[in-house]
């Protein structure tokens, strides 16, 4: 009897309007029925359960780390390359609509940008890191301002280095098929 005292005063409650707090870091948007209502900044928000979704997102500047990545330049050098993007979300509609998952789109966007852009020149060319800082936040900026409802304030490239590619095939863990086909 109990469990079903608990289950009316949930969906009982459930009902009721709430606040909703969106810290001074964040920007929010209601959604009521599927459609956008408002876009909040900061502040107390009242929503009703039943119909209301409220999504937020964090509107400081935000720093992306690029991760280090193996390219050969046009000449044939091997190189690791890594960096890092700050941007701003200046339209939070467009940044939660427009594009599914941001940090991850820039920092695709990104890996691609300087893949096609270090083998598209030769290792001395591609050693001045501040022309691939700017290749790349020209194309963000065309690509994410617009679009995707962020601002990109600054890109660096962080590393930059030859070096020579060594894969290994195996490893001690794993699956020995001649040891009486056990995993180890």
């Amino acid at each position: 009897m109990t469990e079903f005292l608990k289950e009316i005063l949930y969906w009982v409650t459930w009902l009721i309007p709430r606040p909703h707090l969106v810290l001074p870091s964040e920007g929010a948007i209601l959604m009521r029925c599927g459609k956008t209502v408002k876009v909040v900044d900061a502040g107390w928000l009242w929503h009703w359960p039943p119909t209301d979704e409220i999504l937020t997102a964090g509107v400081r500047d935000q720093v992306l780390d690029i991760r280090a990545q193996s390219i050969t330049t046009k000449d044939g050098e091997i190189v690791a390359i890594s960096g890092a993007v700050n941007f701003q979300i200046i339209n939070l509609e467009k940044c939660l609509f427009n594009v599914h998952n941001f940090d991850e789109s820039i920092v695709a966007l990104s890996l691609g940008v300087i893949a096609h852009y270090v083998t598209q020149h030769d290792y001395k060319h591609c050693m001045a890191s501040d022309v691939i800082a700017t290749e790349i936040k020209k194309k963000l900026r065309d690509e994410a301002t617009s679009k995707w409802g962020v601002k990109i304030v600054n890109v660096w490239i962080t590393d930059f280095c030859k070096h020579k590619v060594i894969r290994v095939l195996g490893s001690d863990e794993g699956y020995y098929p001649d040891s009486d086909d056990e995993e180890i």
